[in-house]
């Protein structure tokens, strides 16, 4: 009997992923899905991720890591649609 060595926690180093419109499997869960989602840059390599595991590994990776400077020039700011109507 081969002694297996566990997978270590998935961690992504970019947030940038594409959709998969194909039922494969989640190379995390092992789990077949139609709707999955493709990360180049992780520290098992290119990765499948559903829905699930997606939100988990997103939550491990970038929690308490600093806010990507385009998310605060959309959200925040004066322009017409932030504006309070008076």
């Amino acid at each position: 009997m081969a002694n297996k060595q566990p997978k270590p926690k998935l961690i992504l180093v970019s947030k940038r992923g594409t959709k998969v419109d194909a039922w494969m499997h989640c190379d995390d869960c092992g789990y077949r899905y139609d709707l999955l989602w493709s990360y180049a840059k992780s520290n098992r390599g290119p990765v499948l991720l559903c829905g699930v595991c997606k939100g988990l590994a997103f939550n491990r990776s970038f929690r308490g890591k600093k806010v990507d400077a385009m998310y605060r020039a959309v959200q925040g700011g004066r322009c017409d649609g932030n504006r309070k109507p008076r």
